[in-house]
């Protein structure tokens, strides 16, 4: 089982094999949402009050956004666990990868 689509923004195609467990996750949830999606999509107001609540929570005075939640996972887990910066820029949908890196 595969999910193929295009990036919304840069119209990039891409596939993604699933495995067992998201299948089973894809299974259980199936029903849950709106039209062909798995999960209901939060808006970003939802998104930014839910990284307030956390940063809140871990006691961080800084305005924390999404596009800073996107950075966090590039260089805190994708880069420093080795992962190769061509394959972060295909996952965060940039076209070179010269913008992953800024």
């Amino acid at each position: 089982m595969w999910i193929s689509s295009s990036r919304q923004k840069t119209g990039i195609p891409f596939n993604v094999k699933l495995l067992d467990i998201p299948i089973q996750i894809i299974e259980k949830y199936r029903g849950c949402a709106k039209a062909d999606y798995v999960f209901r999509i939060p808006t970003l107001t939802t998104i930014s009050n839910a990284l307030r609540k956390i940063a809140t929570y871990c006691k961080i005075e800084k305005n924390v956004t999404y596009h800073m939640s996107r950075l966090s996972f590039v260089s805190q887990i994708c880069l420093s666990l080795g992962v190769p910066i061509e394959s972060v820029s295909r996952m965060l949908g940039h076209r070179d990868t010269r913008t992953t890196y800024k």
